[in-house]
């Protein structure tokens, strides 16, 4: 992903989680903790998988 991609992309979450304070419950506000909630969910099981998972399930397995 281009850097440029990434700054337009960080600035329209920031604005986004910011409407909840100047204009009360939105769209664009739900949109944002949405897709927020997703990637935190996603992370978390992402690394859970590569930490602890993988080297105990996965090492004990081939061994």
């Amino acid at each position: 992903m281009s850097a440029t991609l990434q700054i337009w992309l960080s600035a329209f979450f920031t604005i986004a989680i910011y409407t909840l304070v100047l204009y009360k419950d939105n769209k664009v506000f739900r949109f944002a903790e949405t897709v927020m909630i997703g990637i935190t969910a996603a992370n978390g099981i992402v690394v859970t998988y590569h930490n602890y998972i993988r080297p105990v399930v996965a090492v004990d397995i081939v061994q």
